[in-house]
């Protein structure tokens, strides 16, 4: 091995392990079950009689890990997280280890993303969309133009 290939090898690695420790944490918070009822709300009833804990809107994205559609979706979410921070919270809930959260919300099919307002009742779409029509429900679900 030469120095000049052991040199670019030490700055990319360098590179690599600061761009990664300057990496912004991920905006929606992976949860449970019990930190659902206690973030978002009480889901035993499902969506008939929801009523909201959090001071904020929220959306809940139902996923798997082996589902590659829910894979593509979460940097997407991750984006409006960001962009919507303070405004909405964004939370996500692994189906195969909350089973019964999927129940009471009749997943059927995923990724699920559930729209929990603070009045009303919570409404979902199934399946990957676009961040632009994803900003265009947000938007007239929790900020509907007056």
């Amino acid at each position: 091995m030469s120095i000049k290939t052991f040199v670019i090898g030490i700055t990319l690695a360098a590179a690599t392990l600061c761009s990664c420790a300057n990496a912004a944490p991920p905006q929606v918070k992976d949860i449970s079950q019990e930190e659902f009822t206690a973030l978002v709300g009480d889901y035993s009833n499902g969506v008939y009689g929801f009523k909201m804990k959090g001071d904020k809107p929220a959306i809940v994205d139902i996923y798997a890990t082996w589902c590659g559609p829910c894979r593509r979706l979460s940097p997407i979410l991750e984006e409006l997280a960001a962009e919507y921070r303070g405004k909405v919270d964004f939370y996500k809930i692994d189906l195969d280890k909350n089973r019964s959260l999927g129940d009471a919300f009749g997943v059927q099919s995923i990724p699920m993303v559930i729209f929990f307002p603070l009045d009303g009742n919570p409404q979902a779409i199934m399946g990957l969309y676009p961040k632009q029509e994803l900003k265009e429900v947000i938007d007239y679900m929790f900020f509907p133009q007056k």
